[in-house]
C-alpha cells in the first residue's frame, strides 16, 4: 500500500501541468507529540520485565507519508492533503536463554482541509485536520499487530503553520511547514487501562488523565508546476 501510494504521488510530476493552477504535493511529516498515558506504560512494562535486555523507549514522535492537492487562485491556496504518522518502540528480553522481541506501534492517520495564504517565497495558513489514532502490539506470541481499540480513536484539531517555499526547476518546487495542532473539544480519549491490558499489564489503580493531543512539527513537500 505506502509503495502504490509513493509510486501515485511521484508519477504526478510527469504529469503536464493543467491548465487551472493545481498543484500535486507529496513529502514527509514529522510530528512530536507527548503521550503520557502510553509512555506511562511503557515505563511500567520495562520496569516489571525483569528479563528485559533491550527496553522498549517511550514515544516522543511520529513521522510518514505526506500526499497532497494545491489550487491557487491568486495569493490564496485551497489545499487537502492526507496524512500518515506512525512509529514503533521495540524491546527484547531474554527466557532461560531464549530471546523474544515485543513491538507496540502508534499509528495516527489525518485528512486535513485548509487555507495558505502566499506572498513570493513565503506564506502562512490554517487548516482542520480529522484523525484516526490506533495503538496495537505484537509481542513473541503474537502473529500479527493486536489492536488496543475498536474502532480507532477520533478527534479533530486545528492547525496553524509557516510556509517556506524554494523553487528547484520550472516544473518543481519545495516547501518547508513548521506547524502547531490543538485539538478541538469532543474527540475520543486514550484509556490507560486499556493500553495496559493490551501491553499485558495488570490494569487495577492506573490513572486516566486527559489525553494531550496537541502537535507540533514540520512538512517536507514537493510540489509539481508553477508555484
Amino acid at each position: 500500500m505506502k509503495i502504490r501510494n509513493t509510486i501515485i504521488a511521484l508519477a504526478f510530476f510527469v504529469m503536464p501541468q493543467l491548465k487551472a493552477q493545481i498543484n500535486f504535493m507529496v513529502g514527509y511529516d514529522q510530528g512530536f507529540r507527548s503521550l503520557e498515558q502510553i509512555n506511562d506504560q511503557i515505563s511500567r512494562f520495562n520496569t516489571e520485565n525483569a528479563s528485559v535486555t533491550r527496553k522498549m523507549r517511550p514515544i516522543w514522535s511520529m513521522g510518514g507519508l505526506d500526499l497532497g492537492l494545491k489550487y491557487r487562485i491568486r495569493a490564496v491556496s485551497l489545499e487537502g492533503h492526507y496524512i500518515t504518522r506512525f512509529k514503533v518502540s521495540r524491546s527484547q528480553q531474554t527466557i532461560i536463554d531464549e530471546v523474544f522481541k515485543n513491538d507496540v506501534k502508534l499509528n495516527d492517520q489525518g485528512y486535513n482541509f485548509g487555507l495558505t495564504f502566499n506572498r513570493k517565497k513565503f506564506g502562512f495558513g490554517g487548516s482542520w485536520e480529522n484523525h484516526s489514532f490506533r495503538f496495537s502490539r505484537k509481542f513473541s506470541d503474537d502473529k500479527k499487530f493486536i489492536e488496543a481499540f475498536d474502532p480507532a480513536l477520533r478527534y479533530s484539531t486545528l492547525n496553524f503553520f509557516l510556509d517556506f517555499r524554494f523553487r528547484f526547476s520550472e516544473l518543481v518546487g519545495f516547501h518547508i511547514r513548521p506547524y502547531y495542532q490543538f485539538p478541538l473539544g469532543g474527540g475520543d480519549q486514550i484509556i490507560t487501562s486499556t493500553i495496559a491490558t493490551n501491553m499485558k499489564l495488570n490494569p487495577s489503580a492506573i490513572d486516566n488523565p486527559t489525553t494531550n493531543w496537541r502537535l507540533f512539527g514540520v512538512k517536507f513537500l514537493f510540489a509539481n508546476g508553477r508555484q
